[in-house]
């Protein structure tokens, strides 16, 4: 059984050689590259700010006003789950 639910045989591929090494190549630093990062933050507690491709973003609040205006979408999604829990609880 395949990991979509089907019975359908899976179809299985035979790579070159040569494309196979570039792969783990590829793969090997990409998993260096993870472990130097995990270990970058193991010892700092946080995550690497201001490298290579970082992007800041400015942001601040005109006034205090747009504060509960952030909740704006958070209200109607719990009405809407309490009140379709109170629903099936009455079915």
């Amino acid at each position: 059984m395949t990991p979509n639910g089907t019975n359908e045989k899976s179809l299985e591929v035979d790579f070159p050689d040569q494309e196979r090494v570039v792969f783990d190549e590829w793969l090997r630093k990409l998993w260096m590259d993870k472990d130097e990062f995990m270990t970058k933050f193991l010892h700092s507690s946080c995550l690497s700010v201001g490298g290579p491709g970082a992007v800041e973003i400015p942001l601040e609040l005109r006034s205090s006003r747009e504060i509960p205006g952030a909740f704006c979408l958070l209200v109607p999604a719990v009405a809407g789950g309490l009140w379709s829990r109170l629903v099936k609880g009455l079915l």
